[in-house]
């Protein structure tokens, strides 16, 4: 009998120690599996063109590509937007083993990966914190399997949100082993961990200020020693702060507060507090596309009702610190790490999005597992344990999933890109944007009426509507397109001067109707339009492309004319704007090549080849310089 009390013990205990990796793995299958129809998933969504399409360099896998991403810090070339090389590299990485377009499933395939991992890190953090591995377990799982999680997982763009808070993670176990055990290695590797998931999607700078959080509670060490620990943290945001601002500067849309009115700011922040909260509490009608509520003002229902929510939020956390400092901790979590996504900066035409709560969710789950573990604790000294472990058990069992009913239903609209589009107009409708996007995506498909029909849906929608001129002029704009396409370029002409007549500034429909004249080899009618369409104003970052192709046209009108110093001028002037053009590059170089300039020419054509290595007739232009 003493022998088998012996041996019962030995079990108990070998359990006990083996438990968190048990836990973990239990954890990560869960998570992977209630995942794995995301794997089919094939839908592309907004600037997921940019990030892959006709992105030249993620879909020309190489150190040269890779080293573009590094070196391109304030002015990025493929991406419109902030500095994220890591993000970059890795989705070219994804393209190496066999990812494309047409067959998303590597890409979904790492992100699925990377996001089990993350609820693993997530898991490991919240033990290092309260030491109890049950709500470390739970606490990874209601993270893992949240529906609100899924966004960044199934849209291709979003590689950036998982992969920042992977590193993230890694930098809050880092250093929560630094705390717990000391050893500079830990913090070094910390800070380490930080730099990547700034390079990896700079919304992670708030980071240093998440590590004072965690000083201040639960760890209770906030210090003159702990402020002097994050001063190389707090270096690195402020360096990461300056780039970014000036990246989006340079290459996309950027509102600073002082363009605002003066209450926008404090009715977005009251706005979003209350939709995410809500959201989080009940995960339905997810989307990646929010509008802001019009008028977004104190008159309008939706507003009114989150800025009373705001100041009741506030009352309640203000009043929980009689009790304890958990609320306010995670709350403050939570706010400070949204905050670089909240708007104060305007970069986004939406009030807000699913994905930006992937990393600030923590917060909350923070103080969840705070509870947790003191209620697994009480329990087991409970008279009737056995009866309140199956009855929480059961409850967290529901919990999980119908969170994993969520995500299946979620990811059922990412089916297809058509699919996608139509959930998006369904769920949001009235929207302009969205009925852009499923015309676009039912014109990639060739099915060049529907498309048409959704155009003329817009047109139709903002008829009375003088806010919406240039959106009744882009639906002219798309028709024409499609009439291009089909080769009926009368029809198509008219459309673009209907465009031209609703919104005569925007250089696109001036450039369109030049290409469907130059189509037809009316090369002078066409002149007139490209130069038009060629007129660079820096400030309107949205037609660099527009204007870049404009001067390559121009460039070829004067070569065919047999003016070669004024094409060179035009090819020398799409760069300018555009300093990665591998076309403007090669028709240099055939410039360069028939005045004889050999050595230009070899150089201007190596460089199309280093952006676009699928250039055929390049490469061999170039082998027939270098054998002479």
């Amino acid at each position: 009998m003493k022998k088998n009390i012996k041996h019962t013990k030995t079990v108990g205990s070998d359990f006990q120690r083996k438990k968190p990796f048990l836990l973990a793995v239990f954890v990560a299958a869960v998570v992977l599996l209630s995942h794995i129809p995301l794997l089919s998933s094939q839908a592309l969504s907004f600037d997921d063109n940019q990030y892959l399409v006709d992105n030249q360099l993620v879909q020309n896998p190489s150190l040269a590509s890779a080293g573009k991403f590094l070196t391109e810090v304030l002015r990025p070339s493929t991406v419109r937007g902030y500095y994220q090389p890591l993000t970059m590299i890795s989705l070219m990485l994804d393209y190496k083993m066999g990812g494309r377009p047409d067959n998303l499933t590597v890409f979904h395939v790492v992100n699925v990966t990377m996001h089990t991992v993350n609820a693993v890190l997530l898991m490991l953090f919240i033990y290092l914190l309260f030491g109890n591995t049950w709500a470390a377990a739970v606490t990874g799982l209601l993270f893992g399997l949240h529906p609100i999680t899924t966004e960044p997982i199934v849209w291709i763009t979003e590689r950036k949100t998982v992969l920042s808070t992977m590193f993230a993670l890694g930098s809050l176990v880092f250093y929560m082993l630094y705390v717990k055990k000391s050893g500079r290695k830990n913090y070094y590797a910390s800070f380490g961990l930080y730099l990547l998931a700034l390079l990896a999607k700079p919304t992670s700078m708030p980071l240093p200020l998440l590590l004072l959080l965690l000083d201040y509670w639960p760890l209770a060490r906030l210090s003159s020693r702990a402020l002097l620990e994050k001063i190389p943290f707090m270096a690195l945001a402020v360096i990461s702060s300056v780039i970014t601002f000036i990246s989006q500067k340079n290459t996309a849309a950027l509102l600073t507060p002082m363009q605002y009115s003066p209450m926008y700011i404090p009715y977005k922040i009251c706005h979003n507090i209350v939709f995410y909260l809500g959201k989080i509490l009940l995960p339905v009608n997810l989307s990646n596309y929010y509008p802001f509520p019009m008028p977004f003002d104190i008159s309008n229902g939706t507003v009114l009702l989150s800025v009373i929510g705001t100041v009741l939020v506030a009352a309640a956390l203000v009043l929980s610190l009689r009790w304890t400092r958990a609320f306010v901790t995670g709350f403050l979590f939570f706010f400070i790490a949204i905050f670089p996504a909240i708007g104060i900066i305007g970069f986004t035409t939406v009030v807000a999005a699913d994905k930006y709560v992937y990393m600030p969710i923590i917060g909350l789950l923070v103080t969840l597992a705070y509870f947790l573990s003191a209620y697994f604790k009480k329990m087991e000294g409970m008279k009737f344990y056995i009866t309140y472990r199956n009855t929480t058990a059961a409850v967290l069992s529901i919990i999980l999933l119908l969170e994993i009913a969520g995500i299946q239903f979620y990811i059922s609209n990412w089916r297809d890109s058509e699919t996608l589009a139509r959930y998006l107009v369904r769920y949001v409708p009235n929207t302009e944007l969205l009925y852009f996007n499923l015309a676009n995506t039912l014109s990639k498909q060739g099915k060049i009426d529907e498309a048409i029909s959704e155009y003329n849906d817009i047109i139709n929608m903002t008829a009375n509507k003088s806010d919406k001129t240039g959106d009744r002029a882009d639906a002219y704009n798309g028709i024409g397109t499609l009439y291009y396409n089909r080769g009926d370029y009368a029809k198509a002409i008219s459309s673009y001067n209907e465009a031209i007549r609703l919104s005569p500034d925007n250089p696109t429909y001036y450039y369109n109707i030049g290409s469907v004249l130059a189509e037809q080899g009316k090369l002078d009618e066409a002149l007139p339009y490209f130069t038009k369409a060629s007129v660079y104003n820096k400030e309107n970052t949205q037609y660099f492309y527009i204007n870049s192709q404009a001067s390559i046209k121009i460039g070829v009108i004067m070569y065919k004319r047999g003016k070669p110093d004024e094409a060179i001028d035009s090819f020398k002037k799409a760069l300018q704007i555009q300093h990665n053009d591998a076309e403007a590059h090669k028709y240099l170089g055939v410039v360069y090549e028939e005045l004889g300039n050999t050595d230009e020419a070899i150089r201007e054509y190596r460089e199309a080849l280093r952006i676009n290595p699928k250039m055929e007739d390049v490469q061999n232009s170039l082998n027939s310089l270098l054998k002479k």
